[in-house]
């Protein structure tokens, strides 16, 4: 629909979106964000099979959380994807500038993930059982993120009374189909092919080889490389702020329940929080650091 401008000297287009434009092949905002297609993902039942409407006032928002969340986890797997690069390119500057932009898009997924929190336990659960069997942790990117980082199919994952399970064996559980059996197998065939891939850990191991920690905090030859490590205990910290925010809101909202997929809920959350480490060495030598008395 074209229409003259005031002095009648120019064209105008009306867009789909509604906005007046004098050229219909002009980068918009509407278009370039792809803003109809996105906004439309808030109501993720129409026209499906499952069609039905949101059943809950809060759950809009609950999908709204997952759905900004799996944004955010894109674009850390593209920062991360980045950094490995620039790692194996010995570009340091560049790798720990992609690995501090990652800790602060973790940083926002805490903060989104606490936005549940202000639904309440009942208002969750009048709409909880139209969820079952899904859960979060069938979140592919969220495995992404953590096989880029450093996960290793032997890596210590889940610690339990009854012992201590890898990455692997977390994820790749026997289906079943009896009431307490997995529903979803979340060991992908994406996650098989990336755990081979250089990661953030494997590229980190390689640049240190044989100079240990203690080197690299005490000898300025090393500046480099302990910014890096710097960046990568930042992003530990703040991943594991997200799943100590994660294991809250669920701790609020269920309890003791089981959780989604049938897992055990935030027993399983809290196993992983206490276990999980990207950068163990590194972890465990500034949590000492960070307790030892100073030198005298």
């Amino acid at each position: 629909m074209s229409n003259p401008t005031e002095d009648g000297s120019r064209a105008t287009t009306v867009l789909p979106c509604g906005h007046e434009v004098l050229d219909v092949n002009q980068v918009h905002y509407c278009e370039y964000i792809a803003l109809e297609a996105l906004l439309q993902l808030q109501e993720p039942f129409a026209g499906s099979a499952r069609e039905r409407d949101i059943g809950h006032h809060d759950e809009r928002q609950f999908i709204v959380v997952h759905q900004v969340c799996e944004l955010i986890f894109s674009q850390i797997i593209f920062e991360l994807h980045t950094a490995i690069e620039r790692l194996q390119d010995r570009d340091f500057l560049c790798a720990v500038a992609r690995i501090d932009r990652a800790t602060h898009w973790v940083k926002l997924a805490s903060h989104v993930t606490k936005l549940l929190d202000t639904m309440t336990p009942v208002d969750f659960y009048m709409f909880r059982a139209s969820l079952f069997p899904a859960s979060g942790a069938e979140s592919e990117a969220f495995r992404k993120i953590e096989v880029l980082a450093g996960m290793q199919a032997y890596s210590p994952y889940m610690a339990t009374e009854h012992g201590t399970y890898t990455y692997r064996q977390s994820l790749d559980r026997v289906l079943g189909g009896g009431a307490h059996d997995m529903k979803s197998r979340w060991w992908t065939i994406e996650i098989e092919r990336l755990i081979g891939q250089p990661s953030i850990a494997t590229v980190f191991a390689g640049l240190l080889q044989h100079v240990p920690l203690s080197v690299i905090y005490t000898e300025d030859r090393f500046l480099s490389l302990r910014t890096l490590a710097d960046a990568l205990y930042r992003f530990e910290i703040a991943f594991l702020g997200l799943r100590t925010a994660h294991v809250k809101v669920t701790e609020r909202q269920i309890g003791e329940d089981k959780g989604g997929a049938n897992t055990m809920g935030v027993k399983y959350l809290k196993a992983v929080a206490a276990t999980a480490r990207f950068f163990p060495a590194l972890w465990d030598y500034k949590q000492r650091a960070a307790v030892a008395p100073p030198t005298p």
